[in-house]
């Protein structure tokens, strides 16, 4: 119903570059985008000056919706190798780290 919609603004990464000048700081990401997260991680893996400076990733994996080793493979090509289950069963977050 009407009293219950929201409004989500889309990005890319494209347009956050202007917030992440300063190449020295880390970047921590946390994805929570509801089995989307292929699709952001893809996203960005064609920001070569953003994603080699992620030195955490949170992310959510829910095996309904996706593969839980794609996934993680995935994150691996960004270069982060290391990986902590935080919760457990079909639907836990992943803290990924270089």
């Amino acid at each position: 119903s009407a009293e219950h919609e929201e409004t989500v603004e889309l990005h890319t990464f494209d347009e956050l570059r202007p917030f992440l000048s300063d190449a020295k700081l880390p970047i921590f990401v946390k994805l929570d985008v509801e089995g989307h997260e292929e699709a952001v991680v893809r996203s960005l893996s064609e920001v070569p000056t953003i994603y080699k400076r992620v030195t955490d990733m949170f992310y959510e994996v829910d095996e309904r919706w996706v593969s839980a080793s794609d996934l993680e493979a995935q994150v691996r090509s960004l270069g982060l190798s290391r990986f902590k289950d935080i919760g457990g069963g079909r639907h836990r977050d992943i803290h990924a780290t270089r």
